[in-house]
């Protein structure tokens, strides 16, 4: 299935400077895993990552997930 999210969901992270893929994943397609690289971590797990996952989720996933293994 193409998932059109993704591609938003990647502008998305390319619009803050970050680095970084996004997977679609879950039961129904309902889970954003995002991946950046490990020197992001701290930045999207605070506000900023808050404000990025309630984005995503108004792009219809229903979670939003940091995948733990950084990006290249």
């Amino acid at each position: 299935m193409s998932d059109e999210r993704v591609a938003r969901a990647a502008a998305l992270l390319a619009e803050r400077g970050l680095r970084g893929e996004v997977a679609v994943e879950g039961h129904e397609a309902e889970i954003a895993a995002v991946r950046v690289p490990a020197a992001e971590w701290e930045r999207i797990a605070g506000e900023e990552g808050a404000a990025l996952a309630d984005e995503l989720k108004r792009l219809g996933f229903r979670y939003v997930a940091l995948d733990l293994e950084p990006a290249d």
